[in-house]
């Protein structure tokens, strides 16, 4: 006579429809305050002209956030032009610092930046926390194709 196996059904886990509910919630103020914190301070560093590769790096984050982020029409619209100028100019300011050692932004560079912020505020107050865990998961994908050379994308690096 075979020994039978014990059949030991899986455990279900009695949180997993927070899961789900919680990805078709809009995000709360305490994540929106939460996911602009960084690129907040690194805009005020920027002004101030004691930003760290750390702070370009958030606010490089957040501009490539809001590329994807114009890629998703529920979320954005007609917004690709804008964001692919502000990346533009994100470029042009590291070149320039790059190449002068100048940390001062013009008054236009600075308001750009500060508009990105205000944009960043107002797109983490519309997406709900699937949209924004698969934009970021979109984001990331593209970043590593790119440093892998496998796509046309243009790779900046920060002070």
């Amino acid at each position: 006579m075979k020994k039978r196996k014990a059949y030991k059904p899986k455990q279900v886990n009695p949180m997993a429809w927070k899961v789900a509910v919680m990805g078709q919630c809009k995000l709360s103020e305490h994540d929106q305050e939460q996911f602009a914190a960084p690129v907040v301070l690194a805009v005020d560093n920027v002004r101030k002209g004691v930003a760290s590769k750390a702070d370009w790096q958030a606010i490089f984050d957040v501009a490539n956030m809001l590329d994807t982020f114009s890629k998703m029409p529920k979320v954005m619209q007609n917004a690709t032009d804008y964001v692919r100028s502000l990346q533009n100019q994100i470029e042009r300011i590291l070149n320039r610092q790059k190449q002068t050692g100048a940390k001062a932004l013009y008054p236009g560079e600075l308001a750009d930046l500060n508009d990105m912020v205000d944009l960043w505020k107002e797109v983490l107050s519309v997406v709900t926390m699937a949209e924004y865990l698969q934009c970021q998961e979109k984001t990331h994908d593209r970043i590593v194709r790119a440093l892998r050379n496998e796509s046309s994308a243009i790779v900046v690096e920060a002070p």
